[in-house]
Parts: structure tokens; sequence; C-alpha cells
């Protein structure tokens, strides 16, 4: 039995016209999106990213198969052996299933495409991503979510905003869970997110109302509840933080780090007092190492930001420098 000679049109008429139409839409749909992508978020990474969706692959690897069943159906190779039915009809077997997966995947591909167009809903696309990595040291998806940030600061997008510095705030809590009192130095992909994103806050206008009006990025890196000590890198990036916000004078920008780093300094790094054992003459100091720590860290700080309002006095910034002496 050939079922070539009996139902000819089921691959002529309706199999072989959905491949070549779906190639003929997919490959100009897959490039436009990219376009899109590009102009929408202003990022060759989330190009990368879409490239290396699962969704993506698998899309390509269908159509391409499809394409071959349809040349393989095409020069009717003769069957090498008799194996019955399904030898005989392998190729039209063959075309059937790519045809199949190749709807299917067309409907993955169309509601990828619109995921990647509504930034909230990417925005939840790739935390679930991050939440699933293995990888968590190098933070598989920290650079694309912070394209997603960077977004919804350009467009003052606030509810995206938030959910995003909600992330953010959760990464920062879990990084520092069970290391109190130690120096924590973080993902470069993290350090550079707040580079980048800060920048843009500040060359934007101020608004009556808004969450960006009080530069919440300090507030990732200055640890009031965990206890954690401030690195020398972070130091390092912290000052480049408020050389962006000098250069673009943003005063409400550093006026609000002064006070969020005065209230640091004065409730969560108190000095240390000395707690002495007198059940032994001469009696010992219990603590030295505790006290020693906490000198260190306190002298760090305020060398940091005695740098920091002589930079201003430098610069000539008088009207910065007197709101931080009240």
């Amino acid at each position: 039995m050939n079922i070539f000679s009996d139902y000819p049109d089921i691959i002529n008429v309706a199999l072989i016209p959905m491949i070549i139409a779906i190639f003929a839409l997919g490959l100009p749909l897959l490039i436009q999106t990219i376009t899109r992508i590009d102009d929408k978020y202003k990022s060759p990474i989330l190009i990368e990213v879409f490239r290396k969706e699962l969704i993506t692959k698998v899309f390509l690897i269908v159509l391409l198969t499809s394409i071959f069943s349809y040349i393989l159906w095409f020069l009717q190779f003769p069957s090498c052996v008799n194996w019955g039915w399904a030898i005989d009809n392998s190729a039209l077997i063959f075309v059937i299933i790519n045809t199949v997966s190749l709807i299917v995947m067309t409907f993955f591909i169309t509601h990828l495409i619109y995921v990647y167009f509504v930034p909230s809903y990417l925005f939840n696309h790739f935390v679930e991503k991050q939440n699933k990595s293995t990888n968590k040291k190098e933070g598989t998806y920290y650079h694309p979510i912070s394209k997603i940030l960077n977004y919804s600061i350009q467009t003052v997008d606030e509810p995206l905003a938030k959910k995003v510095w909600e992330f953010y705030f959760n990464e920062f809590f879990k990084f520092r869970e069970g290391k109190e009192g130690e120096e924590i130095v973080y993902p470069k992909e993290l350090y550079d997110t707040f580079i980048e994103a800060n920048e843009i806050l500040c060359k934007n206008n101020k608004k009556a109302i808004s969450i960006f009006n009080d530069n919440t990025i300090f507030d990732l890196f200055l640890d009031s509840y965990q206890k954690t000590i401030i690195s020398q890198k972070t130091y390092s990036y912290l000052w480049r933080f408020l050389l962006q916000c000098i250069y673009y004078n943003r005063n409400d920008f550093v006026l609000s780090y002064w006070r969020k780093a005065h209230q640091l300094f004065n409730l969560f790094m108190p000095i240390i007092y000395p707690d002495y054992d007198y059940s032994t003459i001469p009696s010992v100091l219990r603590n030295q190492t505790e006290i020693d720590k906490r000198e260190k860290e306190r002298k760090d700080f305020l060398e940091f930001h005695y740098a920091l309002g002589g930079l201003l006095l430098y610069q000539h910034k008088y009207s910065r420098v007197k709101p931080m002496e009240r």
C-alpha cells in the first residue's frame, strides 16, 4: 500500500503550503522582533537573550527540519528496504510530524514575542528563570533584568519600577543573609547594573511625586539591618554613584545619601564598649576583636565621608555642604 498515490493532496495542498507560509512569515517575524526589542529597550543584551531562548532555538530547528522534510518528500527517494507500511510512507509521516511540530512551535514563539514586548511580563519571565538558575554566583539574569530597570526609569513606569526594586532588594537581602559582621562584595553584575541605572536617574528630571526622587540605589548598598560591613569595592562604587550625582548637579540625591549614611552611622554603627571579665585577676577584656572590627568599620566610613565633604568644598559646592551640617 502506497499512501502517496492515494492521498497526494495531503502534502501538496495542505502540508507543504503551510510549511512554506510559516517559513515565509517566521523568519521576517523573528528579524522584526529583534529590531523591535532593540528599539524598545535599547539593549543588544536582550536580543542575545531572546536568541538563546529554548523556544527560539526549537522553533528554528523545527523550521529547518520541516524544510528538509519537504525536500525529502519532493525528491521521492525509493525505499532501500521493505519493512512495511511505516517505511513505505516514512516521507509522509516525516512531513506530517514536522508540520504539526512547526504549527505548535509557531504558537509558542508568538507567545514568547508577546512576552518580550510587554515589559512587566518580560520581567516576570526573567525572574522566573533567575530563580530556576543553578548558577547563582554569576546571576545569570541580572543583566537582562537591569535593562527592564533602565526601561522603567526612562519611561517613568513607576509600577514596573517598584516591582524591579523589590526584586533587587530581595536579591541583596539573600546575598547578605547569614553574613553578619562580614565585608560584603557583591557580584559585578549588580555593581554594573546600578552604575548604569544611577546615570539614567541623574539625567532624568525631578517630578513632584515619584519614587525616583529619593535615589533608592543607596539603600541597597547601605545595610541597616543585617549588620554586614561595607567592603572597599562597595565604597569605590558608592564613590562613583556620588560622582555621577555631583556631575549632573543632583543635589537632592547627594543630600539624600548623606542623610541615609548619617542614620546608618549613628544608629547601626555604635561604639562597642569594653566588656571585662572580672572573675579573673587581672580582669580580661572579652570583646577586643569586636571592638577592633567596629573601630575599623567606623574609621573607614568616616574617612569616606570626609573625602566626600572635601570634594564638595574643593568644587565650591557650598550649597550642598550647608544642609549636611545640620
